[in-house]
């Protein structure tokens, strides 16, 4: 990592690993919006190095083996309605719960954000862990925060129940998140 001028850290060269979920590593964009390259793992395309969506279409085609169509922006994972098996080609129903649903997220499901003042085109994590009963997701992702993690995840997050409804609480606004069940 490189030092300023006054000794003090700053942000991850492009392509350092920030850090890992299941094996799948999340990498420093170093904040280049659009031309960084395209990525692709086992010949299937993840999107442009290292963006949020990158990260979680790798993540699925490496867990999971599952994929999603190309999508102009992150906030647009919310519009589809299916997700494709890599190994069979077949194309299979996804679920989706907007922020303040009855049904609370689970362990690696998106969570997808909507483009807002700081965030554009939105922006996609993968939810690594619930505790519903101590309040908090914790999520992996790339281009949100460029600082190397400590364990398995990225960030945590608060999520309250009100009147039986689960809402992710974060600085920036949160459509849901995206179950795929294959």
């Amino acid at each position: 990592m490189g030092q300023t001028i006054n000794n003090i850290i700053s942000e991850p060269s492009f392509g350092t690993v920030l850090g890992s979920y299941k094996n799948v590593e999340a990498y420093s964009n170093s904040r280049i919006n659009h031309n960084s390259g395209k990525n692709y793992i086992n010949k299937h395309y993840t999107g442009y190095k290292y963006q949020c969506v990158e990260y979680s279409r790798r993540f699925l085609i490496i867990t999971k083996q599952i994929t999603f169509a190309n999508i102009k922006c992150a906030y647009n994972i919310w519009d589809l309605i299916v997700f494709q098996n890599l190994i069979t080609g077949e194309n299979f129903d996804i679920l989706k719960f907007e922020n303040g649903s009855f049904i609370p997220p689970k362990e690696d499901c998106l969570l997808i954000y909507n483009k807002g003042y700081k965030i554009p085109y939105g922006h996609v994590a993968v939810i690594t862990k619930v505790n519903l009963s101590k309040g908090y997701v914790k999520i992996a992702e790339q281009n949100e925060r460029e600082k190397i993690w400590k364990r398995n995840y990225a960030r945590k997050l608060y999520i309250k129940c009100s009147q039986g409804k689960f809402i992710i609480q974060d600085k920036y606004p949160i459509i849901g998140w995206v179950v795929y069940e294959n």
